[in-house]
């Protein structure tokens, strides 16, 4: 399991970009370590045949990112767990089960479960919200 402590929590549904973010970092500025999620809201037949239209994610730098298959997610109160499959743990060299343990109020809670729930709209079962 990768465990991550984040200070700072990071949302936003453009619609124009037709795209959703969720990050966790260390710190709001001058950050040293960071896990975001993104997904784009519309997706054609292009994109989902280069696999395009998955949750694209990034750990501490460029790197480290890819187009990925999530199981599950699990968002909780003082935490987010996200278990990967078995090619994203290859390709990007992490374990399966990354947690982010993190602080937060009940308003930072909802700005990022509405997103969380936008990006796995069509995946419902992929996203499971407890102790919130």
């Amino acid at each position: 399991m990768f465990i991550q402590y984040a200070q700072f929590i990071y949302s936003n549904v453009d619609e124009d970009a037709e795209v959703v973010l969720v990050g966790f970092a260390d710190q709001e500025f001058e950050t040293q370590e960071y896990i975001l999620l993104q997904r784009s809201t519309v997706s054609d037949e292009q994109d989902k045949a280069l696999g395009l239209d998955k949750v694209h994610i990034t750990i501490n730098g460029e790197e480290c990112s890819g187009y990925c298959d999530i199981k599950e997610i699990i968002l909780r109160s003082d935490s987010v767990e996200i278990i990967l499959d078995d090619s994203t743990v290859k390709v990007l060299g992490v374990p399966n089960h990354v947690a982010i343990r993190f602080n937060a109020a009940v308003d930072q809670l909802h700005a990022i479960k509405n997103p969380l729930e936008l990006m796995f709209q069509n995946e419902p079962e992929t996203l499971k919200c407890t102790d919130l």
